[in-house]
Order: C-alpha cells, then structure tokens, then sequence
C-alpha cells in the first residue's frame, strides 16, 4: 500500500524582480545558518572565506543563465561535505528550481559523506606494552569499548602506525590469545574473552573497508542412498566496526570461485543463487553459509575463495523534529529521506503518532524482512527541553506499521502523554540517505574436514 503526495511549487513571475527577491531571500537564509553555526563555537578565518564562497554560489543557482545555475551547482559539490552545514535549509530557498539545486547537492555531498565514513578507521598504536595499553589507544582513536575476561596487564609489544581497525585489534588479540565474543558487546563495545585452544590467528581473515571476513565452519556430508544430497557447507563471519551497523548484507553467490589446493574449481551448488546475512544493532557480527558441492578426492583446503558482499549501509543520521501543538504537519526533507507526522490522535488513555518515512532510493532497505527501521529512535521531548543536548525522553509504548512499500512505511507509535500533547514535540532520527557499497575479499588456505 502506498500513499500518494502532492508537490506545491511556485515561481514568480516578474523576472527581474524574482532575482532581487531570490538573493535577498537566499542572504537571509544563508546569514542565519552561518550565524548558527559561529554561536556554537566561532568561526576561523579559513571557515568564514568558504562560508562567503558558498554564499556567492548559493546566489547563483537561481541565476538567469542556465549554464551559470548549473556551474554553480557543480563548483557547490565540489567544494565537499564541509559546506553541508554552510547551506540553507531548503525550506528557506526563493525559488522551486533553487530547492530543486539545493537537494541534489545535499544528496550528492550525503553521499560522498557516507562513502568517507565506510572506509576503515585508521588506527595508531604506539608502543603499547600490555594489553590494556594498546586497547585504550585503540579506544581513544575509535570511541570502541573492550570489556570481558582478560588481564589488562598482561605484558604484549605493538607498535602499528595508520592500520585498519580490524587489523590493529587483531594483531592485539593474536598476541594475547585472546577473542572476540561476537554477542558479548552492546553499543560501540566489543566483549573480549581467552581464546579456544587450536584456534587459528585472527589475521588469517580478510579485511576490506569497516568489515572483517572469517571462516568460522566447514561441514562435509556424503549420503550414501542420495548423492544429491551430498555438500559442503562453509560458514563464514562477517563483522564491521561498531560504530557503523550495515541495514542488509547480501551475497551474489554466482560472482564467488573457489580453487582448492589441488588447483580445481570448487564448485557451488546448482541451486544457489544469493545468500542473506542479516545485522542486528548492538551485534558487531553477523554469519552466513555458503553451499558447494561436495569435492571429489581429497583436497586438504580450499586455496582461495573469492566473493563479493553488497552491502545496504546508512547514511548520515539526521534528526526531525515536529511540534505536537500544530493542527497539520509538513514534510521535512534531509538527503534522500522525507519524514512526515501524517496525525497524533488519542487512543485511549494514549496518544498514537503516524508517521511516513520516504526514501528516494530505498535500493530493497525496505523490505519486510529487514527490521532496521524499527530501531530508528522515536520518542518524545518537552517543547521546553528542546535545546539541550540529553533532554528527558518519553519513550514509545509500542508501534504497528500501517503501511509500506518499496520506497516508504508508516509507523504509528504510541505514547503516554498524560493527556495533553501540545507540550511536546515528536523526535525521529533516521539515516538521510541508503548507500550501496560493494565488499569485494579474497580467503586463502581454508582447512577441509
């Protein structure tokens, strides 16, 4: 089921006065958000020279000539996410076209945004001589907490300089004997345990970008009244950085090869076509299975194993706020992503808030199997507390979609409001935008059973 929205745009009429009436508009908007941005903590000579370029190009996007609002455009994305906060609000913008100007470039920038903040976090660690000293490196240069059952004291030489997260938390845990419990750890924290005895090096994984690949499990089954029966499964561990928890994980398995070390194919099941694994927030990890063949002879490994995992990653996070003392709504729109409170009703004693989520390009983040957008915080703030940073928040009772499709759902959220819910405003935080990333790795010497 889908709703249907209707797009209000308008432009004026009188040409030379819609360009005096755009730049001043635009002025306005724009000295506001740059004026916002020095109170939180001023501004350096270098920042105020790109907020005046900005503002220029801004002007310039409701020019006469539609080479200089498409010049304009261009130089604006390519100036880098570091003018998101100079930009007003798209609201604010004189003109449809304007608007129109202003959302592509914020998608544009969200984007390559989102494809900076995927790549692996660099990590240092500098001559760390036991274990608790180079995790509280790791954990000042990341915001990632250890916990669990090891002896912070325990005596270890690191030294690395700009590696991955992965690696650098590896090479740490290789040289301590110690693991990492993959349902151990809650909210940018991982749970550290001793290592299993005959367990191979952490190392032996493949890394690529924020995610670490490992193989976890190899089953072998020969029946000997049904060889369609016959297979061999192995399962693989798929883990990224705590900070950044992927929507959906899928795995073409028709683009996987495999060599085993007595240089033939090892080949996939007939049947097999995709593999999903599934990420839940608070969860670090997540395991899938990959079906073959069973092999013919004795292969001692698989030499290597090569695939591709496509990767639903969010966007940046944004927050939406709506006043509950309003009789009627209007979008908001960051990215990619249009949020909308369609009604707040009361139910009995409760109050239900419906709202719509709509996305440009959900690319399958949508669909019902996954369940990232429940987790999307939604709760409720008093109108007074709406300028601190950690105000008090009433939580929701409970939530029921009531609609959904390919590219949007509404959600209907219950709260205990006391009655009267013109002294609060609804806060949703949602990704702006649903990036692609493929995670291409390579796996080598996989023991067989």
């Amino acid at each position: 089921m889908t709703t249907d929205a209707t797009n209000r745009s308008y432009r004026l009429s009188v040409p030379s006065l819609a360009v005096l009436l755009c730049a001043s508009m635009l002025l306005n908007a724009f000295h506001s958000s740059v004026c916002v941005a020095q109170s939180d903590d001023g501004a350096s000579p270098d920042e105020t020279s790109l907020a005046t370029q900005v503002e220029q190009l801004v002007i310039r996007l409701d020019a006469r000539s539609l080479n200089e609002r498409q010049r304009a455009e261009r130089e604006l994305i390519q100036l880098g996410p570091a003018i998101l906060k100079l930009l007003p609000r798209e609201n604010d913008a004189p003109s449809a076209e304007t608007r129109q100007r202003l959302r592509r470039i914020r998608t544009e920038l969200e984007k390559v945004q989102s494809s900076t903040s995927i790549d692996a976090t660099p990590v240092t660690i500098k001559q760390a001589t036991s274990v608790g000293d180079a995790l509280k490196q790791i954990t000042r240069q990341t915001q990632v907490e250890f916990a669990g059952d090891f002896n912070p004291a325990a005596p270890i030489d690191v030294d690395v300089d700009r590696i991955p997260f992965w690696n650098a938390l590896d090479e740490v845990l290789d040289l301590s004997a110690l693991d990492v419990d993959p349902f151990g750890g809650v909210d940018r924290s991982l749970k550290l345990v001793p290592r299993q005895e005959g367990r191979p090096d952490r190392k032996l994984a493949a890394y690529s970008g924020v995610f670490r690949i490992e193989p976890i499990n190899i089953v072998a089954r020969r029946d000997l009244r049904q060889s369609s029966l016959n297979g061999l499964e192995l399962m693989i561990d798929i883990a990224w950085e705590p900070r950044l928890t992927p929507i959906g994980l899928t795995l073409p398995l028709k683009e996987f090869g495999a060599k085993l070390d007595t240089g033939k194919s090892l080949q996939l099941q007939e049947s097999a076509e995709t593999a999903e694994a599934m990420p839940r927030v608070g969860v670090s990890s997540t395991q899938t299975t990959i079906p073959f063949q069973l092999p013919e002879g004795r292969p001692f490994a698989i030499d290597t194993l090569s695939g591709r995992i496509d990767a639903l990653l969010p966007g940046p996070i944004k927050i939406f706020d709506f006043d509950l003392k309003q009789e009627s709504f209007t979008t908001q729109d960051a990215g990619d992503v249009k949020v909308l409170v369609e009604s707040v009703t009361a139910n009995g004693d409760l109050h239900e808030v419906r709202l719509n989520v709509k996305f440009g390009d959900a690319d399958r983040a949508l669909e019902s199997h996954r369940g990232w957008v429940f987790d999307n915080p939604a709760f409720i703030i008093a109108t007074d507390d709406i300028e601190e940073t950690s105000p008090p928040r009433i939580e929701n009772l409970g939530y029921q979609m009531y609609r959904q499709s390919s590219e949007e759902i509404g959600i209907g959220y219950l709260f205990d409001l006391g009655g009267d819910p013109e002294k609060y405003v609804f806060r949703y935080q949602t990704p702006s935008s649903i990036i692609r990333s493929e995670v291409r790795f390579t796996l080598h010497d996989i023991p067989l059973p």
